[in-house]
């Protein structure tokens, strides 16, 4: 009797950044033995150079078979703003460069370029990468008054989301309306409480939340903070694993939590929606692309992959994905081969995307812009009177290394005896520079009058 063997398969090869981990999970047979001597399906590897890891796997009749997969280790790039702390004097400005070289630039400020002007004191920091940009050209936008969303019928392909769930979608949210609480995609065969469904969503306060309804059971995990951001784009996934949910916030883990509904099979029926529940309520307000759902629980390092680089479709577990690139007509094409097509009901399309970069290592810099402060010249009023034949010795103060007054002498005081504007600018030891001016004017008073006596108590008017 010759039994059929089953296939171990090791799944896709990864490229991983200098310093990270990957996790290699093996499937398809029963036992399980890699080339690191471990023998459980799931194994964490950090190599440090391009490596192979061969599995053996051993079905229930004893036959084996093995796979191998690969790991590529990507350098960092490297960025230096120069020394930690710079000074600068006040109202003056410092040109910041993170280097060139690099493919993708983000500053604290917002910024994307490579070189930044900074004139504010505080703390700037830079992260560069050195990624592959991809052509992300269209998503789309929808408007929640208008109850906008798009319908994606139900499928075989959809019904195989069993036991495993991974979400992973692009979002840039304009708020919610009237408290509601925003969908991006969700299966339900109902309107709200009561319904069997599982969503995934945002609050009213930006957290994200998914969640799943078995009758009167509707229960939620929710993120740890608000992680959305209105009008910026951030990339958030959530992984039901037989129970288990981690929510992720742009790669990063942001909430975990237990809903005791160990699988999904009750979630029978049903289309799928993203931008609301049922084409009923809960509308999405704002835009969204490249979105993915897996019947698979994808690991920390396969999601922080593909946010970076999407699927190409044909991926072990992705019953659909849709990246939202088709720039018009009324239909999203599922680039999987199961035909998930979706229907846009009203949602338009956008040309503002978000920039993605594959297999994108980063680097991060930081420096501290310390702003002076001044020492301030103070020569007097601005306009002095002295009287004809007289001087004026006007003082700029001390506290700096060097002065130079509008004659071009360069004492700390100057005696004046003629009328003008006099002005000076001083430099402190730390090279700001302060100045002030002061306009002197002469009093001359010419009496022409005769030697005269007048009587106690009288006056006269001196001409």
């Amino acid at each position: 009797n010759v039994n059929t063997a089953l296939t171990v398969s090791a799944g896709s090869d990864q490229t991983i950044c200098s310093g990270d981990s990957a996790t290699l999970t093996a499937s398809g047979v029963s036992t399980y033995s890699w080339i690191t001597g471990e023998t459980t399906p799931s194994i964490t590897v950090s190599p440090s150079t391009y490596s192979e890891y061969v599995v053996i796997g051993t079905d229930l009749n004893g036959c084996t078979s093995l796979d191998t997969i690969t790991v590529t280790v990507t350098p960092l790039p490297a960025v230096n703003l120069g020394n930690d702390t710079t000074s600068i004097c006040q109202g003056d400005s410092v040109l910041l460069d993170a280097g060139a070289g690099h493919t993708n630039y983000l500053w604290s400020t917002g910024d994307t370029t490579q070189t930044i002007y900074a004139s504010a004191g505080g703390t700037y920091n830079a992260k560069v990468g050195n990624g592959t940009p991809l052509s992300n050209s269209n998503s789309l936008s929808f408007d929640a008054v208008s109850q906008q969303d798009i319908v994606i019928p139900e499928t075989p392909s959809i019904n195989t989301i069993y036991d495993k769930l991974t979400i992973i979608a692009s979002v840039n949210t304009s708020g919610s309306i009237s408290g509601e609480n925003p969908y991006i995609i969700s299966r339900s065969d109902g309107n709200g409480a009561g319904s069997d469904r599982w969503f995934l969503n945002h609050a009213p306060d930006n957290s994200i939340d998914f969640g799943i309804g078995q009758g009167s059971n509707q229960l939620v995990v929710s993120s740890n903070t608000s992680i959305l951001t209105n009008n910026e784009w951030s990339v958030v996934a959530t992984v039901y694993n037989s129970g288990n949910v981690t929510i992720y916030n742009d790669g990063s883990i942001n909430g975990t939590g237990i809903i005791p509904i160990t699988d999904l099979s009750h979630v029978d029926a049903g289309d799928i929606t993203i931008g609301s529940t049922n084409s009923n309520n809960s509308f999405w307000n704002g835009l969204m692309d490249n979105i993915s759902i897996w019947n698979v629980a994808l690991t920390e390092s396969e999601i922080q992959n593909y946010m970076s680089c999407p699927p190409t479709g044909n991926e072990a577990g992705l019953v659909g994905y849709w990246n939202f690139n088709e720039g018009s007509g009324s239909t999203i094409t599922d680039l999987t081969s199961n035909g998930n097509n979706g229907t846009i009901n009203g949602a338009s399309w956008s040309t503002q995307t978000p920039n993605q970069y594959c297999n994108n290592c980063t680097a991060t810099d930081s420096i501290y812009v310390n702003v002076l402060s001044p020492t301030i010249i103070d020569l007097g009023p601005d306009t002095t009177l002295i009287c004809a034949g007289s001087s004026l010795t006007l003082d700029a103060g001390t506290g700096f290394s060097d002065y130079i007054w509008s004659d071009a002498s360069t004492a700390q005081t100057l005696d004046v005896s003629a009328a003008g504007t006099y002005s000076v600018t001083a430099t402190s030891a730390n090279g700001c520079t302060a100045q002030d001016s002061m306009l002197v004017d002469m009093l001359n008073a010419d009496i022409a009058q005769n030697d005269t006596t007048i009587c106690e108590g009288d006056s006269l008017v001196l001409l």
